[in-house]
């Protein structure tokens, strides 16, 4: 199994642990500015699996509506 076929299959619970993920990140960091740049990552690599999420939901209600 490939990576991508493991994120399409499992793009909403990639996107609930991807903050998880970054909380215990953070958790060990010091520096302020270090630990701004480590959430705004986070935040982008959440942004980008919801945008690709909303572009499958997209997809596939167009497909359905071409199909009526």
């Amino acid at each position: 199994m490939s990576l991508a076929s493991l994120l399409a299959d499992h793009l909403v619970s990639c996107m609930l642990l991807t903050p998880i993920l970054g909380i215990g990140v953070v958790a060990f960091l010091h520096n302020r500015e270090t630990i701004l740049r480590v959430v705004l990552g986070f935040t982008v690599i959440d942004f980008g699996l919801a945008i690709i999420l909303w572009s499958r939901r997209s997809e596939e209600h167009t497909s359905e509506l071409q199909s009526h």
